[in-house]
């Protein structure tokens, strides 16, 4: 069933072909768990797989358990993968503030490598609905001609994954190539340059799309672009 343009929901597939004993072992895919947040408001509770190669949609095992991983605890909603069957999303539910283990095993690329399981940690907190104040965001960094000392901007509090997504660095009237990431906590965005910095003045741009966890976008964004200061 399409769920939209991109993403698939697919329940079960059928079972791989049985292979033979003599057949060479695919290697075993690996997972990145979004978010790298290990504390999430309960009204921003979703989780995406994201894989190192091409996946099977189903059958496959995701469960939440109590943080001592004993104890089955809420449930876990339609899993959704996109087209290239490289990131699935799920989201948990019934879930109260607490501490728990989110499980992941049963999968298998589609070249018949299977993932050895993990577990996850991570707390429920409770719903988050006010939104990150502005005013506290920093821009910092020493973008000086012919250097790629890179920008970090800093966020008053745990941001959404996507949130570099809307961040733009430029130089000049001129969007210049790098790659943003995130830190494990989610709070700091840096940006490294894929060329040195021009003799142009270089400014950081931040969109709607940069929310907190709990989709909440910023209070107070700053208007226009953003010379960074010296740290």
């Amino acid at each position: 069933m399409v769920v939209s343009t991109l993403l698939l929901f697919v329940a079960c597939e059928a079972p791989p072909p049985i292979r033979s004993s003599s057949s060479p072992r695919a290697p075993s895919p690996t997972v990145e768990i979004l978010p790298s947040a290990r504390a999430l408001p309960v009204n921003g509770l979703g989780f995406e797989l994201e894989w190192s190669t091409p996946m099977r949609l189903g059958p496959h095992r995701l469960q939440v358990l109590d943080e001592s991983g004993r104890a089955r605890a809420g449930q876990i909603g339609p899993v959704q993968w996109d087209a290239s069957r490289r990131r699935a999303r799920f989201t948990p539910t019934e879930l109260e503030p607490g501490h728990y283990l989110l499980r992941i095993e049963g999968f298998e690329s589609t070249e018949g490598g299977w993932f050895t399981g993990q577990d996850h940690a991570f707390e429920v907190l409770p719903a988050d609905v006010e939104a990150p104040d502005g005013h506290q965001l920093t821009v910092v960094g020493r973008p000086s001609p012919a250097s790629t000392a890179p920008l970090v901007v800093t966020f008053p509090e745990p941001m959404h994954h996507t949130t570099p997504e809307a961040l733009t660095a430029l130089a000049g009237p001129t969007p210049w190539s790098g790659q943003w990431s995130l830190d494990a906590q989610q709070q700091a965005a840096t940006f490294t340059p894929a060329e040195p910095w021009p003799a142009a003045p270089i400014r950081v741009s931040i969109g709607a799309g940069a929310t907190d966890l709990a989709g909440n976008p910023l209070r107070d964004r700053p208007p226009g672009l953003i010379t960074p200061r010296a740290p």
